[in-house]
């Protein structure tokens, strides 16, 4: 726990040093939306908090896609690690979840200088902040899907998605899961009819593929506290 604490304490220093952050301007919008969103609904209590990239920017009916549950979309596309660091205060913080959703990588493994061993630092640092605000939150990261459109970068999304795995084997209250195998073909090929025709963002048909995994993990019975 003393490890995990000090850990969380040089996020929130590397935070505080983002006085600078250069991609802070691109999400204002995002984070009054947010905060209109919270004043007229009120923050989340319980339920399930979905925070990420495009892919859950873009999610269309979300809240039909999982009726059982109360949940919150808190994506903004184009997003990566850090940018949910810098705001963590104005997109997760606000709301007091049973559990977080987060689907994040695919655009911070675009960067050539940004290794999987770089992103994976930042993930742990968000992974733990959450943790540290919300105790008593399950979290579960999911991990990158292939696409044909950023084929280039399947091999760092594989070692990408392999640590996401091996560190959620480390806690109790973190879980892994991927559309992986569902998103490829037989014979490897990502299987585009998934996909819209930019071939990066999922279709209705690519997201029922998430909905299909993602349903039996979303506040089930063996996560309950």
């Amino acid at each position: 726990m003393k490890r995990l604490l000090l850990f969380v304490l040089l996020c929130v220093s590397i935070t505080a040093s983002y006085a600078q952050y250069d991609r802070a301007d691109i999400w204002k919008g995002d984070m009054e939306r947010f905060a209109a969103e919270d004043s007229a609904r009120g923050s989340l209590r319980g339920g399930v908090l979905f925070v990420g990239s495009s892919t859950i920017t873009g999610w269309p009916d979300l809240a039909q896609s999982f009726p059982e549950v109360e949940v919150r979309n808190r994506g903004f596309g184009g997003s990566i690690a850090t940018d949910h660091i810098y705001y963590f205060d104005r997109s997760i913080a606000p709301h007091l979840p049973d559990q977080v959703v987060i689907y994040i990588g695919s655009n911070d493994l675009c960067d050539p200088v940004k290794t999987p061993e770089l992103f994976m630092e930042d993930l742990t640092c968000l992974v733990h902040m959450i943790h540290v605000s919300l105790p008593h939150a399950r979290i579960l990261l999911l991990g990158i899907n292939p696409c044909t459109s950023r084929i280039a970068q399947t091999e760092r999304y594989r070692q990408a998605n392999e640590a996401m795995s091996r560190l959620a084997e480390r806690y109790d209250y973190l879980t892994y899961a991927a559309a992986w195998d569902q998103i490829m073909d037989a014979e490897g090929k990502v299987r585009d009819e998934l996909f819209q025709p930019d071939l990066l963002h999922l279709n209705r048909d690519g997201y029922a593929v998430m909905v299909d995994m993602l349903r039996p993990l979303l506040l089930s019975e063996d996560q309950a506290d």
